[in-house]
């Protein structure tokens, strides 16, 4: 009966272990992919003032 209630114990430990690093492996995924637009976003701003700067010294 103790083997029956410890291999139960040890399933339900397992499955909320590999839910807990899921949810944190997604939380980890979520979180790259807003950095990942953050800096894409970043980088699209920062390339538009050299670019306008650059057009704005041929300009002139």
């Amino acid at each position: 009966m103790a083997w029956l209630y410890y291999k139960i114990f040890n399933c339900l430990s397992y499955y909320y272990y590999t839910k807990i690093i899921f949810d944190l492996f997604i939380n980890i995924v979520i979180i790259y992919r807003k950095i990942k637009t953050i800096s894409i976003n970043v980088h699209i701003i920062i390339y538009k003032k050299i670019y306008y700067k650059h057009d704005l010294k041929c300009l002139d």
